[in-house]
């Protein structure tokens, strides 16, 4: 499957909203969304660009909870995005997002 970049960009951020309201529910998913503002200078809609600063704080703020969160995230996008989800298994979110990108 092709997709362009800013379909990629789009669809990170719908699956990043919808993952982290999944795990830790609307209240918490604002929560993230705040501190990731107020502590990385990092807007929702800034997140496809600042991976990597992403899931940095992600792992910070959650500890051993980011796993789930990131491998929700990757399941999630493997389904958007009709990719065998069986491949992705022991992948880092950023990884994923590189080998799609094909960095």
């Amino acid at each position: 499957m092709k997709i362009d970049d800013k379909q990629l960009r789009a669809i990170l951020i719908e699956v990043i909203d919808e993952s982290l309201k999944s795990v830790i529910g609307e209240s918490g998913r604002e929560v993230v969304y705040y501190y990731l503002q107020s502590s990385y200078a990092i807007r929702r809609e800034n997140i496809p660009e600042n991976l990597e600063a992403f899931t940095e704080f992600i792992n910070s703020f959650f500890g051993l909870g980011a796993k789930i969160i990131e491998k929700t995230i990757i399941r999630n996008l493997c389904l958007k995005l009709g990719i065998r989800t069986k491949q992705m298994e022991d992948v880092k979110l950023t990884q994923f997002i590189k080998s799609i990108r094909g960095e």
